[in-house]
Formats: structure tokens, C-alpha cells, sequence
């Protein structure tokens, strides 16, 4: 058998923010400038070299190290003018268009690069991937659907933490395998890879303003600034199966077209676009007493119905959520026990200790871009 390769291009439906957990996020004391509706960055080596020859490094890095650009009176655009005597134009590195009302007080999360270019990782997809193909395993195949009745019933009768967390552990390995299992172990997950995209542009980035919205609060929280790839970008990568995948409910990836995984991805992106939406719906009269929130609300249903349709209408093309801001039912088995029943996914919740004490609801926040307004990292693979 010879390994199955496949170009996928991936379009990006609505922003998407794919971040560097090890960055720290940008700072307007020292790395950036906002201007209007662009953010100008700052070549951080002209920067520094330029503070040197004044001999102002200590005092640069004394203000711009503040750990509350709120409690400062500092500002780069006036030190870069006042105290060095320069242009902020002549220190440009690039300029990012920016969504929202933003303040010159605001950070930014980054995007993860590789030499300075953003691209989509390829462990990013996987991990998306192998929540799909858990999800569809535990509602569609009768090994998967005993599992997810085990662990139900485990639920229902309030069995302790460690227990149910080893279940949940056992079902997961029971189809993908252990991690740093023996050689002969069942290890078929590792022959599916997939590599990061080609890197992207400077202009493929936008800075989103994002906020969440409080289903029972109906409020819009402050305000959030990201580096994102904007809608409609598109890039490629490479998805490879390497022969041999013997799992009895995996071997499907050995065929030379992907159909049934891209039919996967959709039955799970369905299952949580609707779950979503009528999540929305059972809050609307909640959300339809503020004006703000209505808009939101107005503008998520309209998203989600129109995804709904479009999702498993075109062949060869599949959709899936990536990146920041996706919600826990994102994940395959909170949503595949949610599905099953929504009031014993709250006490799955209560045992894991997710959300706050207390909580009737969960999780009860939805995060969205503000312009345009939609929800984020929705995007399509075709092959």
C-alpha cells in the first residue's frame, strides 16, 4: 500500500486567530502605534538601536516595562518624537488594518508566525480532526456508543472524579491509542499527518476587536484585540494517511479519497453549529431586551442558519472551527454527551469543576467579532 496524499486548500470563512501560547501579547508601550484605523508597528531593532545611541535605555525600558499600560502616563508615539528625536514613520515595521473602537491603551494577542509570516499549523487541523472522528466514533459505531453509554451511566450515578476521568481517558485511547505505547501497540492516529500551510501574507492579517456575550446577562463583555487572518484568505496544505491504519473503525482513512473523513468533519460541525443555535434560541427573550445583544443574537442565528444549509451541500468540501474562540461544545465529548442530555452534561460539568460554582448553565459566553459580526475561525477544506 503507498501513502494517500492530498492538497486541501482551506478558506477561512470568518477571522481566525491562531495564537503563540509561549508570545507575549503586544504591548502600546513598546511595540505599537495606533493611528486612525491602522496599527503601526515598530521595528523593535531601529527601536533599540536608536535608544542605545541616546543612551535612554534605562529609562525606555523603565516606562515601557509597565505592567499596567493604564497606570502610566507613557506613550510611545510622543517618546519616539520628544526624547529621540525621530520620526515613528521611519521605525515602521508594518501597518495593520484595525476592527473595532480601539484606544491607545489596548494589547494585542499575535498571531503564530514563522519568520514574521503567519500560516495555519497542521497540528491545529489535527487536533479538529481528531475531535470529529472521536465525536462520530462515540455516537455512530457500536464500540463508541457503548463507551459513551458507560460513561453516561458513570455520570448519572455521580461516580468519583478519578474514576470517570480514567473512563474518559480509556475511550479516548480505545480508538486512537496510548501515547508512548509499545511498538505493537495500536498507534493509527500517528499515520494520519498533516503539515502547517504554506506561510501567508502581512496583508492576509486584520486586527479583530472581539468580545463575549453573556447568554444570561445579555451583555457584551470589554472588549479583546487579536491578530487574525481575515475572511476569505486561503492557503494550502498537505493531509497524508501512511498505510496500515488497522483500527476497524479508522481503516476507512486507508481509501485514496478522503469522502467519508470530509463527511465526518461535517456530520460534527453540524451537530455543533445546530446545537449552538438553538442554544441562542432558547435565550431569546433574554437577548432581545437589549439592543445590543439583539444585534448579536440577530446576527449569530442568521450565521448559523446559513451555515447550517450550505453544510454537506457542496461535495468535496468540508467545514470546521478552528483557533481562539471556539466554545467547550467544540469539543467531541462534551458535545456527543450533551446531545445525549443536556442535564446530565451539567453534572459532567459539576464534576469536572468547569465554569463557576454554582452555575445552572455552560458554558453561558459566546465569543464574537465585532466587525463584521460573526463568530470566529469557521473555515472550509476542499480537496
Amino acid at each position: 500500500m503507498k501513502t494517500n496524499r492530498h492538497i486541501i486548500k482551506i478558506t477561512l470563512q470568518t477571522p481566525l486567530a491562531i495564537g503563540n501560547d509561549k508570545s507575549d501579547q503586544l504591548s502600546p508601550l513598546c511595540d505599537f502605534i495606533i493611528k486612525g484605523r491602522e496599527v503601526m508597528y515598530i521595528d523593535p531593532d531601529r527601536l533599540g538601536k536608536l535608544v542605545l545611541e541616546k543612551g535612554l535605555m534605562d529609562e525606555f525600558v523603565r516606562e515601557s516595562g509597565q505592567l499596567s499600560n493604564t497606570r502610566t502616563n507613557f506613550q510611545l508615539e510622543q517618546f519616539i518624537k520628544s526624547n529621540l528625536g525621530a520620526d515613528p514613520g521611519k521605525l515602521l515595521l508594518s501597518k495593520i488594518p484595525i476592527r473595532g473602537r480601539p484606544d491607545r491603551r489596548i494589547y494585542i494577542r499575535p498571531l503564530l508566525k514563522s519568520g514574521g509570516r503567519p500560516f495555519i499549523p497542521g497540528s491545529t487541523v489535527k487536533g479538529a480532526l481528531k475531535t470529529a472522528l472521536l465525536y462520530y466514533w462515540l455516537c455512530n459505531t457500536q464500540r463508541g456508543k457503548s463507551r459513551l453509554s458507560q460513561v453516561m451511566g458513570m455520570i448519572r450515578s455521580s461516580q468519583g472524579f478519578d474514576t470517570l476521568k480514567k473512563t474518559l481517558n480509556d475511550a479516548t485511547e480505545d480508538l486512537f491509542g496510548r501515547l508512548g505505547a509499545k511498538k505493537d501497540s495500536l498507534q493509527d492516529f500517528f499515520c494520519l499527518r498533516i503539515s502547517d500551510s504554506k506561510t501567508l501574507e502581512t496583508n492576509d492579517i486584520v486586527i479583530s476587536e472581539v468580545k463575549r456575550l453573556h447568554l444570561k446577562k445579555a451583555k457584551l463583555g470589554m472588549p479583546q484585540y487579536l491578530e487574525t487572518l481575515k475572511e476569505n484568505v486561503s492557503a494550502e496544505l498537505e493531509i497524508s494517511v501512511l498505510p496500515g491504519i488497522r483500527h476497524l473503525d479508522l481503516e476507512f482513512l486507508n481509501q485514496p479519497e478522503p469522502g467519508k473523513l470530509w463527511d465526518i468533519l461535517n456530520e460534527f460541525s453540524k451537530a455543533s453549529v445546530e446545537t449552538d443555535r438553538d442554544i441562542l434560541d432558547s435565550h431569546a427573550g433574554i437577548l432581545e431586551n437589549d439592543e445590543i445583544a439583539r444585534e448579536v443574537y440577530d446576527s449569530l442565528v442568521d450565521f448559523f442558519e446559513h451555515l447550517s444549509g450550505n453544510i454537506g451541500k457542496e461535495i468535496k468540501t468540508a467545514h470546521m472551527r478552528l483557533g481562539f474562540g471556539k466554545t467547550y461544545f467544540d469539543n467531541s465529548l462534551g458535545l456527543a454527551i450533551y446531545r445525549e442530555s443536556p442535564e446530565i452534561f451539567m453534572k459532567y460539568v459539576k464534576l469536572f469543576r468547569l465554569g463557576k460554582p454554582r452555575q445552572t448553565e455552560f458554558p453561558v459566553t459566546r465569543t464574537v467579532c465585532t466587525e463584521p459580526l460573526v463568530p470566529m475561525g469557521w473555515v472550509t477544506l476542499k480537496y
